[in-house]
């Protein structure tokens, strides 16, 4: 919307321009896959929250109709494209972790149906925040292009709200987690040995 609303790009041109935003959730997305053996499902959605809201937090700075495009729009874009493709991996990951049987495509499909419409309802919190940034905006006498890019920043403020939220939920899974191997590893260690 701010490419084609605030900068004037024909709907051809701003899907050209959001390509490598594609691309990096691409990207992500498989370097999570990459990251399954290496590091904990808990730890990587922390560090992919907190790289998506610090992604977010350059990218509502930095928005603007009248500045380059690389660094306004494309680069912090990336940036957050890419922890978001493996944020969502992830999270699928530990959703569906140990499921097994007839129970798994129901869990697949409740994760997959919660993704759908979190995102949903996100992109419609976010749109109504930015729609009325942009009226105030207008009222207070900002031109239109002024008035909407203002809005849009403010939606990109309030997605630092949402990756703040993911990443305090990453944290109290990632302790909740520690705590159960900790004491499945206690269980273990405590289990006599009988030689026989």
């Amino acid at each position: 919307m701010h490419l084609q609303l605030d900068r004037g790009f024909s709907p051809a041109k701003a899907a050209l321009l959001t390509a490598p935003i594609s691309l990096a959730m691409f990207i992500g997305a498989n370097v999570a896959g990459w990251m399954l053996s290496k590091i904990t499902p808990a730890m990587t959605l922390t560090g992919a929250f907190f790289l998506q809201g610090l992604g977010l937090l350059w990218w509502s700075a930095v928005l603007d109709a009248h500045a380059g495009i690389t660094m306004s729009f494309v680069l912090p874009g990336m940036l957050w494209a890419f922890c978001c493709g493996i944020a969502v991996v992830r999270a699928s990951v530990a959703c569906t972790a140990g499921v097994e049987g007839h129970m798994a495509g129901a869990v697949s499909g409740l994760n997959n149906t919660t993704l759908q419409i979190g995102a949903a309802i996100g992109v419609a919190l976010l749109s109504t925040l930015a729609g009325k940034r942009t009226a105030t905006e207008l009222t207070g006498g900002a031109n239109l292009t002024e008035a909407s890019t203002s809005g849009h920043a403010l939606a990109l403020v309030g997605g630092v709200g949402l990756a703040v939220t993911g990443l305090v939920l990453a944290v109290v899974l990632w302790t909740s987690s520690r705590g159960q191997q900790e004491t499945h590893g206690d269980a273990e260690a405590g289990t006599p040995v009988v030689v026989g």
